[in-house]
């Protein structure tokens, strides 16, 4: 008898509350915590190592797109690639392309820091007292960087590209 796929039902899932993995098949599994929170899980075997990727919550991603998840990663698990890391590749690129949308004018503005002079030249800067800053659309991304970099960063003359470049590096460790 081959293995089965689509095992559970919207009702199963609905009335799933005993802690525990319930099986879909395919590697797709709906997770019951032991607060009765529900999501999905995809598990699959890396190098001999059973891992598991989270798909969602059940109130977030139906029961149809958590196949869909599920099947593209096992193909990608089928291809050789780890569904984890490229996950976690893909949301590091999305937080380095916000982080690339923040300028020093905006940015440092009303930040604390403990390097004032590197400050007051931020801050002459944001008023336009040294007009060789150019600045570009400000997307706030909830990065705190500015207080660890000012002293680093905003004191350097160059280009804003060496600056972009260096936020990458730091962004990166």
């Amino acid at each position: 008898m081959g293995r089965s796929l689509h095992k559970l039902t919207p009702i199963a899932i609905k009335n799933a509350k005993k802690p525990g993995l319930y099986g879909d098949g395919g590697g797709l599994y709906l997770q019951v915590s032991q607060c009765g929170t529900k999501a999905w899980l995809y598990r699959f075997m890396r190098h001999g190592v059973a891992r598991k990727m989270g798909l969602g919550a059940v109130h977030t991603v139906p029961l149809n797109e958590a196949r869909q998840r599920a099947a593209a990663a096992r193909l990608a698990v089928l291809d050789g690639i780890d569904p984890i890391a490229t996950r976690d590749a893909q949301r590091a690129a999305a937080k380095l392309e916000a982080a690339k949308a923040v300028t020093f004018r905006i940015g440092h503005a009303g930040q604390s820091c403990a390097f004032p002079r590197s400050c007051k030249k931020a801050r002459d800067q944001a008023y336009g007292r040294n007009r060789s800053h150019s600045g570009a659309p400000y997307e706030p991304d909830g990065f705190g960087c500015f207080k660890r970099v000012c002293a680093k960063l905003l004191s350097r003359t160059g280009t804003r590209t060496r600056r972009s470049s260096s936020i990458e590096r730091l962004m990166g460790s």
